[in-house]
């Protein structure tokens, strides 16, 4: 079973799981603000985070025998601001990890930045769920060095990549305090890189990455978030490079403004 549709069987467990809470909701006044990144009533909202990820990837070279494994960490920060039913996100993270094989390993540093604009769709509310619209934008900087198991230096490969993306979601809130947010966004890829033997190379491919968060409100400004993101995508630039998936699971612990 693909990690993709385990994302989905929980969403449909969280879904049918908010059943049990209907009848003690207060419709009128939405849980779906317990999010912490949601401003109630019209007003302004701001806050921020501080972040950790751990990312793995099984990684296959295009004319390779054997599959590494690629493990990295990457802490990070993200700040938001919103108004209304409209919110600005952004993240970033950088972090450095080793893909290894049975006769050399690789060394890579990895960043990434995302912007991105959610829209509420509190109309469409049910007693469930509220959707949400996304657009965004995303840049990938990856520098791969790789040695064999002596130590000895022998190749080196850099990529840049960005992708504007769109999509939708759903929070799924349980309590005052406690809820989940599902959304995938798509987009394509536009990447460029280089490499040790003077080579120059860039492709472009699709991009779809999907996000499960629960959140919980400690106090009325403190939150922590736990997740998990599947990104389908190009990650190097090589024109012969195939989609790969990347696996990553976070925290965060936030304070909000409000």
């Amino acid at each position: 079973m693909t990690s993709k549709y385990l994302i989905w069987i929980t969403f449909l467990l969280s879904f049918f799981a908010s059943s049990a809470f209907s009848q003690s909701r207060v419709i009128e006044d939405s849980l779906v603000y317990s999010d912490p990144t949601l401003s109630k009533g019209g007003g302004w909202i701001y806050g921020g985070s501080v972040d950790y990820w751990s990312v793995n990837m099984k990684y296959k070279p295009l004319n390779g025998i054997y599959t590494g494994n690629l493990q990295y960490d990457q802490p990070g920060i993200s700040f938001f601001v919103g108004k209304g039913n409209l919110t600005a996100l952004i993240n970033y993270k950088d972090g450095s990890g080793t893909i290894t094989y049975p006769f050399d390993y690789s060394k890579v540093k990895t960043r990434q930045a995302q912007f991105s604009l959610r829209y509420l769709l509190d109309e469409l509310s049910t007693t469930y769920f509220t959707p949400y619209v996304m657009a965004s934008y995303w840049n990938y900087h990856m520098k791969s060095d790789s040695y064999y198991t002596n130590g000895t230096f022998y190749y080196s490969e850099t990529t840049n990549a960005s992708a504007p993306m769109i999509g939708g979601g759903v929070i799924i809130p349980f309590s005052n305090t406690f809820g989940v947010r599902l959304d995938d966004l798509w987009g394509v890829t536009n990447a460029s890189g280089a490499s040790t033997n003077n080579n120059k190379y860039g492709n472009n491919g699709n991009i779809n990455m999907l996000t499960l968060a629960a959140y919980y409100n400690l106090t009325n400004n403190i939150n922590i978030q736990f997740g998990y993101q599947l990104t389908q995508l190009k990650p190097s630039a090589n024109v012969n490079e195939v989609n790969r998936n990347i696996e990553g699971l976070y925290a965060k612990i936030g304070y909000t403004f409000k």
